[in-house]
């Protein structure tokens, strides 16, 4: 998965419920249920072609359904 696909992961986590809080380094998911949250920095930064992967693997642990 390519790091510009990040929008869509962005849009199908809050379509599952979960929050997206802005933070000053990136953003913070929060899932519906309230107990887990993902951290993301900000991509364009990333040195990492497969960050988008990681963090879809960190939400999929915490329970968001990818392909949406």
């Amino acid at each position: 998965m390519d790091n510009k696909d990040y929008r869509k992961v962005r849009n199908a986590a809050m379509e599952q419920g979960w929050r997206v809080a802005s933070t000053k380094h990136g953003e913070t998911f929060l899932a519906p249920d309230g107990r887990m949250k993902v951290m993301v920095h900000r991509l364009h930064a990333s040195s990492d072609p497969r960050a988008l992967d990681h963090i879809v693997r960190r939400l999929k642990r915490a329970g968001f359904r990818w392909p949406a």
